[in-house]
């Protein structure tokens, strides 16, 4: 059931993807942002755990509020959710919230890459600390 889960999240992500950067095309390529990956839940059937993933789409769910790709990706994250973390804030400045939510994006794209190419076998090697975004490094394009 979890593989199933994980290939609608990456499409459905892919979809979000695709429309958010058609949507916002000034906002910074390049920006390092730590996020922590999915984690690793030692019980089947829930090998991947999306706690601390989920809070960050949270935090950007503003950004998407007209469409279903999002609503999409959140119900699959949902499914793969075994605790509830911490809520993340988003910047109060314009530029600054949409950097961080295409870093919250690209930092998901990595995650997502890492599981579609390591099957399970997601390990503590993934995990990133999270730190505050206003002390992560990003440049404008």
């Amino acid at each position: 059931m979890q593989s199933a889960v994980i290939t609608e999240l990456q499409f459905s992500f892919s979809k979000l993807m695709e429309e958010y950067e058609q949507k916002e095309k000034g906002v910074a390529k390049s920006c390092t942002c730590r996020m922590q990956c999915f984690s690793v839940s030692p019980q089947p059937p829930h090998n991947l755990n999306s706690s601390a993933i989920l809070p960050y789409f949270r935090a950007i769910k503003s950004f998407f509020n007209d469409t279903n790709n999002f609503t999409d990706v959140m119900d699959h994250l949902k499914k793969l959710e075994l605790q509830r973390a911490p809520d993340v804030s988003v910047p109060k400045d314009t530029y600054q919230s949409k950097m961080f939510v295409k870093c919250v994006l690209e930092m998901f794209s990595k995650c997502l890459k890492l599981v579609g190419t390591e099957a399970q076998k997601v390990t503590e090697d993934h995990l990133v600390d999270p730190v505050p975004f206003e002390q992560q490094e990003c440049k404008e394009s």
